[in-house]
């Protein structure tokens, strides 16, 4: 009785081993994702979500997991796919895919008109494509998402209409005048979200169940890297901090001194009541987000005790959210300095870049940098010393020539070595008696031009690696700092930004910063409400027009001319509203309150009407040309930038400049568009010398001086034509994988026409098989202009010059099938050609073709050369036009390109004879080396 039990429970343990897989389950769930969730994202401010998801087995051959989202469980809209190699599949246990709303929640490109379910989906599938184009399904969503419109701006300054909306004038926007649509989930509201896989047949698996999950909006994480530095000397307390990375949802920065014995240890956290016995150091807004910051505060100046011994307490760093939640990290590093230990600051210009369109201006830090990359023995008996060195380049010094210093380990001269040409790479010949030196000190001095001597130098030691046989620099030493290991923070701040904000980090060895900052194209506006009647989203129609950054007065504008002027009459009335009350008051009872609301209405009331902008837009007639006047002077404070420069070690030891001013004072710098590229004037010389010597040649050939040498390839085309006449057989031209764009297929053409009129003499029929569909039409209408010229219309046939593939090898399969099957007598290779060269020859050689091949590929070039009659290198290729027609404007082309390189000839030699004399101005004046 035992073993019948034993033997039926080893029956339902194979039977339930069996249900538990998948091909135990009923085919309509075979492929579904079972280990699916959704959850809140940490220490976020509830805008995120995560999904995770067991991947499927590498059996099901799955390309992409496509992921959905929706506010309801029967309505999940495609949001975005994660792509899957379908021979390894996933090699993590598990996928992840945050939803932080970065994905278009309308994509008009491929987002459908009105609702569609998903591919092989049921009628009562929860699954839809993408977001539709509906004005009114998008208003049902304002509510659930946050929902930011990417428009271009001069559709919504031209394009948008009033749109009264409580009392209020908005602006109203049709859907189909927005870029994209972005929507992001809000803390609070309920989200359901499903997965599936796609396999590379296209079939749609099932989906995961469907979860939901509400974002909740979280503290923020307390992992700020936070360094300190008390600068004893001055009483100045240095922060630097990197903040953690949910750093968009924090509001406010604070420094704090604790007692030491409060210290957390290994990352714990600080105690509840951590306030009551720490002095509070300073407190900002958060205006730079996610970026390293540095702040100092001057504690004598702002009147702020220090303990008497600082030693027993440490600085620790808080940061809040909007809704009030804190973090706070201890200082990683803190130290206590002198100011003579602070850092250096160079000499800080800013300058509109040169020869851009006016969309960047630079920041200059010092003059050029030289350092040692890497340096090594040339010679077994290691007496000569190749040292490759870099440039940090500032464009507005121009390097004259460089010294280099070799010393030993004692700094003991070994020798010197100039270097005029900056090649990268310079020689040096080891004395006898150092041979084979393993550790040496090299210094770099730079002479620019313009400065009578050789400026400070860089100092390197470099030290020779035995395994890799190569020398290697280590730390680069300027004015006795380590440049490699600090950095600068370009501190910026334009006509509207409440203060200075971080963000443009840089190395240390950089010598110009480029600020790049583009033209206004597109705008962000938030989706406000939805007007039914007009079919349009309603947006806020203020925009800024310039900010009074010393007293924090602002003139903004809405988008229309007469609600901007109820608005001024609003605020005319507030004011005379409270000065009326003031006049109740005795003139020393005044409240304080009320006199701070007159002096914020009153001031920014007169900033808005003495403003230069709104004066010379009030002598407008329309409301176009009143918002055109207005957007000038938005763009060009959106456009102006003041700095700011802070060099650091990283670890909050750092020094800061002023606000920098120019000679005339100017602190606000706008990038200006130049007219010509100062660096393309060799290149406009070199155009018009060629013009010169085309129009020369022009005259020469039309008199029948040029002379072209005999090209075999090309003497022998009239030869492979008659060839093909006598065995009664086509031949056959091929144009190459080149496209209408390339010179190659531009000069097969020219070729194709001239092989097309000696086809129409000798009445033999020509094949012509394309693999680009564009330049296809061109070689028809080629050869058939070249049957009209000789006499011979009818004897074009449109069907034999057609279009094979565009696939590589299927284009060269065709064409070896039409070699074989028509039995092709001559064959013409014209253009660029890649691996399918040596297949295609091969083939006519096989069948006894006659071969003229000429390409610019010179890595096809030697195969041709083993496998056809005659092979066209390089620029015969070019020439091989001109050659058969004898056309004088051809020919007239052909003549002046020898002149120019006949002139190339000269100018370097020139230039090689004045770079061994150290006259580099020659060679420098080119734009590309």
């Amino acid at each position: 009785m035992k073993k019948y039990l034993i033997v039926i429970g080893i029956i339902l343990l194979i039977g339930i081993s069996l249900l538990s897989t998948d091909d135990a389950k009923p085919a309509s769930l075979k492929g579904k994702i079972t280990e699916f969730s959704a959850s809140d994202m940490p220490f976020d401010d509830g805008s995120g979500i995560v999904l995770k998801w067991k991947p499927l087995d590498k059996s099901y051959r799955i390309i992409k997991y496509n992921i959905y989202r929706g506010v309801r469980p029967d309505s999940l809209f495609f949001i975005s796919s994660i792509e899957v190699d379908p021979k390894l599949g996933v090699l993590a246990p598990e996928l992840y895919f945050y939803d932080k709303g970065e994905e278009p929640f309308i994509e008009f490109e491929t987002a459908p008109q009105k609702l569609k379910k998903e591919k092989q989906q049921s009628h009562n599938s929860p699954l839809f494509k993408k977001f539709p184009r509906q004005p009114e399904l998008l208003a049902t969503m304002l509510t659930r998402y946050n929902i930011i419109g990417a428009i271009n701006n001069s559709k919504l300054y031209h394009s948008s209409k009033p749109v009264t909306k409580d009392e209020d004038i908005m602006a109203g926007l049709k859907l189909n005048r927005f870029e994209t649509i972005l929507g992001f989930p809000k803390a609070g509201q309920e989200y359901y979200y499903t997965v599936l896989g796609v396999n590379e047949r296209g079939k749609y698996l099932p989906y995961a169940d469907i979860q939901k999950v509400i974002p909740e909006d979280n503290p923020p994480e307390p992992s700020a890297n936070f360094s300190s530095t008390y600068i004893q000397d001055t009483g100045v307390f240095n922060f630097e901090w990197l903040p953690p990375s949910s750093s968009e949802d924090i509001a406010m920065w604070e420094g704090w001194l604790i007692p030491l014995a409060q210290k957390p240890n290994n990352g714990e956290l600080l105690s509840e009541n951590w306030q009551n016995s720490a002095i509070p150091l300073f407190q900002i807004p958060n205006y730079s987000g996610a970026v390293n910051t540095c702040y100092s505060v001057d504690t004598k100046e702002e009147g702020i005790d220090l303990p008497a011994n600082l030693a027993d307490y440490y600085p620790v760093l808080s940061y809040s959210d909007y809704m009030g939640q804190s973090a706070v990290v201890s200082a990683k590093n803190f130290r206590i300095l002198n100011s003579s230990q602070l850092l250096k600051m160079p000499q800080i210009e800013v300058k509109d870049k040169p020869n851009d369109k006016g969309d960047y201006l630079s920041v200059s830090m010092g003059k050029p940098l030289v350092f040692v990359s890497q340096a090594l023995y040339l010679n077994k008996a290691k007496t000569t010393l190749r040292i490759n060195y870099e440039v940090s380049n500032n464009e507005y010094y121009k390097i004259k020539e460089l010294k280099f210093t070799v010393l030993d380990s004692l700094n003991k001269e070994i020798g010197k070595v100039s270097e005029h040409y900056l090649d990268k790479k310079v020689q040096f010949k080891l004395p006898k008696q150092y041979t084979a030196i393993k550790n040496m000190k090299i210094r770099i001095a730079v002479h620019t031009n313009g400065n009578g001597s050789f400026e400070d130098y860089t100092e390197q030691h470099i030290v020779y690696d035995q395994k890799n046989k190569i020398f290697r620099g280590e730390n680069i030493y300027y004015q006795n700092e380590p440049v490699n290991k600090l950095y600068y923070e370009i501190l910026t701040r334009n006509g509207f930004d409440p203060d200075f904000l971080f963000g443009e980090r840089t190395n240390g060895l950089t010598r110009a910063y480029d600020h790049s900052i583009p033209y206004e194209s597109i705008v962000y506006k938030s989706i406000l409400d939805y007007d039914n009647k007009g079919k349009r989203l309603i947006l806020d129609p203020q925009i800024t027009i310039a900010v009074d950054q010393v007293n924090g007065y602002t003139f903004a504008v809405p988008l229309f001319r007469n609600k901007f002027e109820q608005d001024l009459k609003k605020q005319k009335e507030e004011l005379d509203n409270l000065l009326a009350e003031k006049n109740k008051y005795p003139a020393n009872a005044i409240p304080d309150s009320l006199l701070a609301a007159i002096q914020e209405a009153e001031g920014n009331y007169n900033f808005i009407t003495k403003h230069p902008a709104y004066l010379q837009a009030q002598k407008t007639k329309t409301n176009k040309e009143w918002l055109k006047t207005l957007l000038a002077t938005h763009n060009k404070n959106m456009r102006s930038y003041s700095y700011k420069v802070i060099k650091t070690d990283g670890k909050a030891n750092f020094a800061t400049t002023a606000i920098y001013a120019d000679a005339k004072g100017n602190t606000a710098f706008y990038p200006r568009s130049d007219w010509f590229d100062t660096t393309k004037y060799i290149t406009l010389a070199a155009s018009i010398l060629l013009c010169l010597f085309l129009i020369y040649a022009i005259i020469q050939s039309r008199k029948g001086n040029a002379y072209i040498r005999p090209i075999a390839g090309l003497e022998s085309i009239e030869e492979a034509v008659g060839r093909a006449t006598e065995m009664g057989r086509p031949i056959m031209f091929v144009p190459g994988w080149g496209t209408l764009g390339d010179p190659d297929t531009v000069a097969s053409m020219l070729i194709l026409g001239q092989v097309a009129k000696k086809a129409a003499e000798f009445d033999v029929r020509l094949i012509s098989p394309h693999c680009d569909y564009m330049v296809l039409p061109l070689a028809q209408e080629i050869i058939q202009n070249a049957y009209n010229e000789v006499g011979r219309p009818d004897a074009f046939n449109s069907n034999d010059i057609f279009f094979i593939s565009y696939d590589q090898f299927p284009y060269c399969a065709g064409i070896n099938g039409i070699t074989v099957r028509e039995r092709v007598a001559t064959i013409f290779y014209m253009g660029y050609f890649n691996a399918e060269a040596l297949l295609l020859t091969e083939t006519g050689n096989q069948t006894g073709a006659f071969q003229i091949a000429g390409t610019d590929a010179i890595t096809q070039v030697p195969f041709f050369i083993t496998t056809c009659s005659y092979t066209l290198i390089g620029e015969e290729f070019y020439a091989a036009s001109a050659y058969i027609s004898r056309n004088p404007d051809l020919v007239s082309m052909l003549k002046a390109s020898d002149y120019f390189k006949a002139t190339i000839i000269i100018v370097l030699l020139i230039g090689t004879l004045l770079a061994t004399l150290n006259f580099t101005g020659f060679i420098n004046a080119f734009p590309i080396e």
